[in-house]
């Protein structure tokens, strides 16, 4: 079975892991969602402890903390929905297959946080996932 850390900071991330967990073999194979502490609420509500599915744990997500990675397990794959850090190569090598990055812009134009904002400052035509 494929087991999966999803790693989310607001809740268009928290909606994306949720059709995720929705799908039977998904919701068996989630190990942990991580949420950051320091994600900005004041375009998104945050992701709590509550919405956590039965049976797969929660974590907050400090970079300070140097023992984070003791905290994630082992899995196949690690998915980065809608998550403002960039991880060290530690965290990165807990995913035994992959680490798969959702990104709201075709990069590398419009790196960084809030890339669709700048694209609608930027009157683009189009943008991309």
């Amino acid at each position: 079975m494929t087991s999966v850390s999803i790693f989310v900071d607001h809740q268009i991330g928290y909606s994306l892991a949720e059709q995720i967990l929705r799908d039977k073999f998904a919701l068996r194979a989630a190990a942990i969602i991580v949420t950051a502490d320091d994600a900005p609420s004041r375009w998104w509500p945050r992701v709590t402890p509550q919405q956590a599915p039965t049976g797969v744990a929660f974590h907050q997500y400090d970079p300070a903390a140097p023992d984070f990675e003791q905290v994630l397990p082992e899995v196949d794959y690690q998915l980065f929905l809608s998550w403002r850090h960039i991880m060290p190569a530690c965290i990165l090598k807990r995913a035994r297959i992959g680490n798969l990055n959702l990104h709201y812009s075709l990069l590398p134009k419009y790196r960084g946080v809030y890339p669709v904002n700048q694209a609608i400052i930027n009157s683009e035509a189009e943008t991309g996932v």
